[in-house]
């Protein structure tokens, strides 16, 4: 498990077990532990985002050029076979 997951399940077990006895300085910095992770994975998935569309796009580039190399290497066979 990484190391925000675990991050994760701490901060849900603490606010599942929170009492009115916790210090209002414990839930923020939980909060904003919480907060940071979730800035961090948006982020990461931003990035994904970015690498699939690229990836995306290099596979077009890829298909158009076998269609390109498949076509030439037809004709040279028809050419070879006159």
């Amino acid at each position: 498990m990484s190391n925000q997951m675990l991050e994760i399940q701490r901060i849900r077990i603490f606010f599942e077990t929170v009492d009115q006895d916790t210090s209002v300085e414990k839930i923020r910095a939980m909060g904003l532990s919480l907060i940071s992770i979730i800035d961090e994975m948006i982020q990461q998935n931003q990035l994904l985002k970015d690498k699939c569309l690229e990836a995306n796009e290099d596979l077009h580039w890829l298909r158009k050029r076998a269609d390109d190399w498949m076509l030439r290497a037809m004709e040279k066979d028809s050419q070879v076979n006159k």
